[in-house]
């Protein structure tokens, strides 16, 4: 069995309830939500969050959520990831971003593939060229997540540059809408 977790907490300071803001036509976490349903990889695709909005809002989509402690930030992904991950057996399992709208299913079963045609990998992990971090996902082994192996055990890969942005500020917010015109509404 495969999983996505999606940590998708509510309290972001920089751009407010940024995980459940639209972003062009829906809330950005549907464009995370929607891919990865989308690639076929995953038997659940799971939403962590402390907050009722996102709740909602990713149930819409189709998520399954699974309600966590109040969160101030502090905590690593990798450790809510590995929270979710200790309450179902899986083999490979997904961190996608909530902020990731310009995810696509094909790097989602690329990272898979890697991971499982070479068994010595613990991760996959996108990265443009400069190199960027695209702030979008990282595969691993679901072991890996649990025995919080570091992501320096990781395979990279390159995605395209206008791909590429992780969404941290108000002008990444922008700066991503335009890349995504860019891709789909031409």
């Amino acid at each position: 069995m495969n999983l996505a977790v999606i940590p998708a907490r509510g309290g972001s300071i920089r751009i407010p309830k940024k995980n459940i803001k639209l972003f062009h036509t829906k809330p950005i976490i549907a464009y995370s939500i929607q891919v990865a349903q989308q690639s076929g990889l995953f038997e659940y695709v799971i939403v962590s969050t402390d907050d009722d909005e996102i709740e909602k809002v990713s149930e819409k989509y189709g998520a399954m959520v699974i309600r966590r402690p109040k969160d101030d930030g502090i905590r690593g992904t990798q450790e809510v990831v590995a929270e979710v991950l200790r309450l179902f057996e899986s083999e490979f399992s997904c961190c996608i971003y909530p902020c990731a709208p310009l995810i696509n299913s094909e790097d989602l079963q690329f990272a898979h593939r890697l991971l499982k045609y070479n068994p010595v990998l613990a991760y996959a992990v996108p990265m443009a060229k400069w190199p960027v971090d695209p702030g979008q996902f990282y595969f691993g082994r679901s072991s890996a997540f649990i025995n919080e192996v570091p992501l320096t055990w990781a395979q990279v890969f390159e995605i395209p540059h206008e791909r590429a942005i992780d969404i941290n500020t108000q002008e990444d917010w922008d700066m991503a809408e335009k890349m995504y015109h860019g891709l789909h509404v031409s």
